[in-house]
């Protein structure tokens, strides 16, 4: 019987973060798939030629449904093997799991505000914004009423120091009249998923072990390449938000495949590993799990 993983993320969580990498689309649904779905606030330039807008998602764009489904290891799209996609859209369905879905627009910082819970209880418990390959995301606001912001775009030049793309949002939101209200309580930047080296090649100080790691214990496989990549999340405890980095890679590797012949066929595969769970808010840089020992081996 198909494991039901919408059931398996909602019965525990974290658990599933830490055994599933979970790449969530850029946006949910047709409803939400151009800016005019949200409610633009203002429009700024801010860097070079490029305009960058601040948009803050409208009443009917607080709560989605998504569903979890999982890329067989032998699907033919290389690069998604083992990988969770997250679709989903913003009509009410019964089997789906609620959450605040925060969309990524290029060249755009776009906001959502988490109501308190409902004094009864209930309400949403999640919070998913899309996969992240360089964007930015920070957190103002209090556990109770978050406000989380996606800013994702060019900022600097191809090849440049990657803190500089981080300090480059980081300033939009100091200075910007719409989010300079309020400190940064949270923050995830390229350095901590993506690479903290001007040549990306060499990714994060994490993915650098990882790597290291699996080249020393190839399993009969040639590792090719480690590549990066992050998602954010957030749950609710009673009425409390906690925020996490999911650090994942995409493990590019190539099999040998013995033939009657007595020659040796090549296959090159890919596929996707969580590597570590932080929690950046309220506790930034609080290591949730690593996992060095590739829990789940390659596959030929």
């Amino acid at each position: 019987m198909p494991k039901d993983y919408n059931e398996l993320f909602k019965s525990d969580s974290l658990g599933f973060m830490k055994k599933y990498t979970v790449t969530p689309a850029n946006h949910i649904g047709s409803h939400g798939t151009t800016i005019g779905d949200l409610n633009l606030k203002r429009k700024v330039k801010v860097y070079q030629k490029d305009t960058y807008e601040y948009n803050q998602m409208g009443p009917g764009n607080l709560v989605g449904y998504i569903n979890f489904t999982k890329v067989p290891h032998n699907t033919v799209n290389a690069g998604q093997k083992g990988n969770i996609v997250v679709t989903g859209s913003y009509t009410f369905d019964p089997n789906a799991v609620a959450v605040h879905y925060l969309p990524w627009y290029d060249q755009k910082i776009i906001s959502l505000t988490i109501p308190p819970m409902p004094p009864n209880g209930g309400g949403t418990r999640y919070f998913f914004t899309a996969a992240i390959n360089g964007c930015s995301v920070f957190i103002k606001g209090t556990q109770q009423s978050p406000t989380i912001f996606h800013a994702g775009g060019k900022t600097v030049k191809p090849g440049s120091d990657p803190k500089d793309g981080a300090k480059f949002w980081r300033e939009m939101m100091r200075t910007r009249t719409e989010t300079k209200t309020g400190k940064i309580l949270g923050e995830v930047n390229k350095t901590m998923y993506v690479t903290d080296r001007k040549d990306k090649a060499l990714g994060t100080a994490n993915s650098r072990l990882f790597d290291a790691w699996l080249r020393q214990n190839p399993n009969g496989f040639r590792i090719e390449d480690v590549d990066p990549h992050g998602c954010v999340f957030g749950k609710r405890e009673g009425g409390l938000w906690t925020f996490y980095l999911q650090e994942n890679v995409t493990i590019t590797y190539t099999s040998f495949l013995p033939q009657p012949d007595g020659n040796i066929v090549e296959k090159q595969h890919s596929v996707m590993r969580p590597l570590q769970v932080t929690e950046v808010f309220p506790n930034g840089k609080k290591h949730v799990k690593v996992n060095p020992l590739l829990s789940r081996p390659l596959k030929a």
